[in-house]
């Protein structure tokens, strides 16, 4: 291929930069989502995405009880006591506690009516049925309140929450067994490079999207390498969009002579949705919908992979399965542990992946490396997304900290 030949091969894969809110609004008109609920039990639902909203059936507790193991007392009757003054009470059963009564009350058990506070059991001294007061207590000293941890139809979660253990905990104590949540979309991933085929080159790349998606709830399955050529690549994610709900293409997503997924989404009609993103690394990272499917192009070198996956991929099957782009969100602020400064891409959002350290504040240390060096990635606890225009950044600056849970485990 020549200059000329080369300069025209170039012009059909010209980058068209999206800023990540406008990928999101496409993501959302084109992409068609599954729609397809199924039932299943609530203790196998974790890691799932639920399908409806949870209201709680009833309150909890239902009745106020006692904190600790104690000797329910009414308030009013302890009023004045003290270590020279004590408050004798009369010891009764559990019923109704009349004035000057106080009965004996396990943890977690209902109080007895007339009662509205608790005395811990090592803070009284019992002379046979009478139990001895030294201090005043205040009204609900120690006890839980009705309702106080969850009011009936109160909506506790909501559709698209993705379950955790605590959360399956919640459902199993509201007496729920089975649970409605998404079908998880299947994933179909392409690693593209004649060299993964001809010369058998490892591919590293596509065992990580795989993990990654598997982890943030998804199915995930890989395909046969495919050479640089646009007839092959289409061919494959045809059949890849007939029996799947999304395929990522990995490698091949930018304007090089060797690079031809787009002109391959392209031949098979695929809308373009995004030819670019307006974030570093990851920049190439693009988006076709087929029929209403996502087909994602994920670059190929490793940090800009990751940015990719995260930031277009992850979002485009969210729509896809519910019609929710699940994009990265930030956990908190930490400190910059030295300046930074930008002389490139101004226009752009920058990822820099950070390595915590724990002291008075949380600490960030900014990790060295272009996009295909894997070690900041594997050394990082996370990363911040510096706001286009931003130039520089100062020592001790607070930051967005991203941890994607498929990423970082929380």
């Amino acid at each position: 291929m020549n200059f000329k030949q080369l300069k025209g091969s170039l012009r059909v894969k010209l980058l068209d930069y999206v800023e990540l809110e406008e990928v999101y609004e496409r993501l959302k008109l084109n992409v068609k989502p599954l729609g397809e609920v199924e039932e299943v039990d609530v203790l196998e639902a974790c890691g799932r995405y639920l399908a409806e909203d949870v209201a709680a059936p009833f309150d909890s507790p239902l009745f106020d009880t006692a904190h600790f193991d104690g000797f329910a007392v009414r308030s009013s009757d302890t009023r004045g006591a003290s270590l020279s003054a004590p408050v004798f009470l009369k010891l009764t059963g559990d019923g109704r506690l009349g004035v000057g009564e106080t009965c004996y009350v396990p943890t977690g058990r209902p109080l007895p009516e007339g009662s509205d506070a608790l005395i811990e059991l090592e803070k009284v001294e019992v002379l046979e049925d009478t139990v001895v007061i030294r201090s005043e207590v205040k009204p609900w000293l120690n006890v839980t309140r009705r309702a106080s941890d969850f009011k009936k139809q109160e909506v506790v979660f909501c559709s698209g929450r993705r379950l955790r253990p605590l959360d399956v905990k919640a459902l199993h104590v509201f007496g729920l067994r089975k649970i409605k949540v998404h079908r998880k979309p299947t994933i179909l991933i392409v690693p593209t490079g004649t060299e993964l085929v001809e010369d058998r080159r490892e591919d590293t790349h596509s065992p990580l999207v795989k993990q990654v998606l598997l982890k943030a709830g998804f199915k995930a399955l890989i395909a046969r390498p495919v050479r640089d050529d646009v007839n092959e690549i289409a061919a494959t994610v045809i059949k890849g969009l007939e029996r799947c709900d999304a395929v990522f293409t990995v490698g091949g997503a930018s304007v090089g002579l060797y690079d031809h997924v787009w002109e391959a989404a392209m031949s098979i009609g695929g809308k373009p949705l995004v030819r670019g993103i307006k974030v570093v690394p990851g920049r190439v990272t693009s988006c076709v919908a087929v029929d209403g499917k996502p087909l994602v192009l994920l670059p190929g070198h490793v940090q800009s992979l990751i940015v990719g996956l995260s930031f277009i991929g992850i979002p485009a099957v969210g729509v896809s399965m519910m019609g929710v782009p699940l994009e990265p969100k930030p956990t908190g602020k930490v400190k910059l542990t030295r300046s930074l400064s930008f002389g490139r891409f101004k226009d752009f959002k920058k990822v820099i992946f950070v390595k915590l350290a724990w002291g008075n504040d949380v600490l960030a240390e900014p990790l060295e490396g272009d996009s295909s060096k894997l070690s900041p990635l594997v050394r990082g606890d996370g990363f911040t997304v510096v706001e286009k225009g931003v130039e520089a950044l100062d020592t001790g600056s607070l930051i967005d900290l991203y941890r994607p849970y498929e990423l970082y485990g929380g």
